[in-house]
C-alpha cells in the first residue's frame, strides 16, 4: 500500500471504531435505564473524549431501534 491509501485506510477504521464504541456505551447506559434524547448525549460524553454531535447519536439511535434493538415513546 503507499501512503495515500494507508491514511484512508486508518481514516476508515477511526470512524468505524467510533461509530462501534458509541453503539456500545448507548447500549449499555439504555441498559440501566430510560433516557430522553439531549439525556443519553450528555452521559455518553462522559465516557468519550472525542467530540459527540446530535447529528451522530440521532441516526445510531433510530439504526438501532430499526433493528429491534431499542425501542423509543413520545412522551409530552
Amino acid at each position: 500500500m503507499d501512503n495515500k491509501n494507508d491514511l484512508y485506510f486508518v481514516v476508515k477504521w477511526k470512524s468505524q471504531m467510533k461509530k462501534g464504541l458509541l453503539e456500545y456505551i448507548i447500549m449499555v447506559l439504555l441498559q440501566k435505564q430510560d433516557y430522553y434524547g439531549y439525556e443519553l448525549i450528555s452521559d455518553v460524553k462522559q465516557y468519550v473524549s472525542i467530540e459527540v454531535a446530535d447529528g451522530t447519536i440521532y441516526p445510531l439511535l433510530n439504526r438501532l431501534k430499526k433493528e429491534g434493538v431499542v425501542k423509543s415513546e413520545w412522551i409530552q
